[in-house]
């Protein structure tokens, strides 16, 4: 494995699914244990919101570098773009990152990386760490 830096990552991972699907096998293979890895093997802190209302998305995103919304519980686009003004607003140096398979013309200017699965967590790791370069 290539080097790393050991710098702290503050992020807040906002995703509705948790609620829903908090004991499934595949929301804890993959995200689940994406985020145990980081927070153990690279001194990144994830905090998990498990929702995606924009007052509790501004609520939790004090001191945090980057914010990964799972887009695809936001329904519609102009929801997705009302939250994403009001972070870029209240929070003008945060990264914003989608986890997605789909880009959209509305958000594009408000977001700065996409997590387009399926992907290795080395591949998820260098997205985060360059988010905030």
């Amino acid at each position: 494995m290539r080097g790393y830096s050991k710098m702290c990552i503050n992020i807040l991972w906002a995703d509705q699914d948790y609620i829903d699907h908090l004991n499934s096998y595949h929301l804890d293979y993959c995200w689940g244990t994406a985020i145990k890895f980081f927070e153990k093997k690279y001194n990144f802190k994830i905090t998990k919101l498990h929702s995606v209302a924009k007052t509790s998305i501004l609520k939790n995103c004090f001191n945090k570098q980057i914010l990964v919304i799972h887009c695809g519980t936001i329904k519609p686009m102009a929801d997705l773009q009302e939250v994403l003004l009001a972070v870029k607003n209240r929070f003008p140096n945060i990264k914003v990152g989608l986890e997605t398979n789909t880009k959209h013309p509305v958000v594009e200017n408000l977001v700065d990386f996409y997590i387009e699965k399926p992907l290795r967590l080395e591949e998820l790791r260098e997205i985060l760490e360059m988010a905030i370069k």
